[in-house]
């Protein structure tokens, strides 16, 4: 499970990270014009795809738990933020935020002991 949702984390922010970077149109329309939120949030995304691709690598393994649960955070608030549940990245924040709390369900013994 682990490795889905690191996968899954690799691929996500692989795209929205080229599009934030290259300013696709529909990286505009779901994130807005460029401006210096936009970039924070790149930031961001960029600190989790490193992690995310260090983690499948075997490395860094003391930080699966903050990072998953990090994510399931801020996955969760997305429907606040966005104001509603049926915009396109709050599903997909959604659904990712699910496998990421079925991989932690999995790994809790592991982790905890």
């Amino acid at each position: 499970m682990l490795t889905l949702s690191l996968s899954v984390n690799v691929l996500l922010f692989t795209v929205i990270c080229t599009g934030l970077v290259m300013d696709a149109r529909w990286a505009r329309v779901f994130y807005g014009q460029q401006s210096p939120a936009r970039r924070v949030m790149l930031s961001v995304y960029l600190a989790s795809l490193l992690v995310s691709l260090l983690m499948l690598l075997g490395l860094l393994p003391m930080f699966v738990l903050p990072l998953l649960m990090f994510q399931i955070a801020v996955k969760l608030f997305s429907p606040i933020a966005f104001g509603t549940f049926r915009h396109p990245i709050v599903i997909i924040y959604l659904c990712v935020a699910t496998l990421h709390s079925v991989t932690l369900y999995t790994l809790w013994p592991s982790l905890t002991s």
